[in-house]
C-alpha cells in the first residue's frame, strides 16, 4: 500500500473559510489560502461537504447531491471563492474526467469530520484521489483500502510520533490524548 497524504490543519481551514465568508483579513492572503485548499474538484467537494456539516444543526452530511447543490446555491459567494462556478462540473474529476463518487449522509461532529467523502472513480495510473472532510486528500493505490474508505470502514492511521504536541483525535473528532 502506498499513500501520499496532503495535509492541511483543519482549524486553519475552518478559520480561512470563516474569513472568506465574513470578509476578514487581507483579501489576497485569504484568497490565496482558499485557492490552495481547493485546487481540485475532489478537494472542493470534500470541503463543501465539511462546511455543510459544520453549518447544519446536528452536523449531518448531505443526504444526496441535490441537497449539497442547494447548500452551494445558498452559499454561492463562498463556493465561488473556492473555485466552484458550475455546480454540475464540480462533480467530475479533472484527473480522470469521470464522475466523483460521494459518500452521502456521513455524520460529522461539532469538531468536524475526519471521514473520506469524495472519491475519484477511475484515477490515473492505478491511483485514485480521495478527499476527506477535514481538508486532506490521499492518493490510494490499493483497491481494498479504497473500497473500505467508500464503505465507511476505514480509519486513518496516526502517523505522528508520540512526541508531537498536536492533540490526537479519533474519527469522530474526539480528543484521544
Amino acid at each position: 500500500m502506498k499513500f501520499k497524504q496532503i495535509t492541511l490543519l483543519k482549524t486553519a481551514l475552518a478559520a480561512l473559510m470563516t474569513c472568506a465568508m465574513v470578509g476578514c483579513g487581507s483579501g489576497d492572503m485569504v484568497g490565496d489560502a482558499v485557492n490552495n485548499a481547493n485546487k481540485t474538484n475532489i478537494a472542493r467537494i470534500a470541503n463543501v461537504y465539511g462546511m455543510f456539516q459544520m453549518k447544519t444543526p446536528g452536523n449531518p452530511g448531505p443526504k444526496d447531491e441535490a441537497e449539497l447543490k442547494k447548500f452551494m446555491q445558498d452559499n454561492q459567494e463562498v463556493v465561488n471563492a473556492m473555485g466552484i462556478e458550475d455546480f454540475d462540473a464540480v462533480f467530475t474529476s479533472e484527473r480522470d474526467n469521470a464522475p466523483i463518487k460521494v459518500r452521502w449522509g456521513v455524520q460529522g461532529s461539532s469538531r468536524g469530520c475526519y471521514e473520506p467523502v469524495a472519491f475519484e472513480t477511475t484515477g490515473v495510473d492505478g491511483v485514485r484521489m480521495v478527499g476527506f472532510c477535514n481538508g486532506t486528500q490521499e492518493e490510494v493505490e490499493d483497491d481494498t483500502t479504497y473500497e473500505n474508505m467508500f464503505a465507511g470502514k476505514y480509519k486513518p492511521a496516526d502517523t505522528r510520533g508520540d512526541e508531537s504536541a498536536i492533540p490526537k483525535f479519533d474519527s469522530n473528532g474526539k480528543q484521544i490524548n
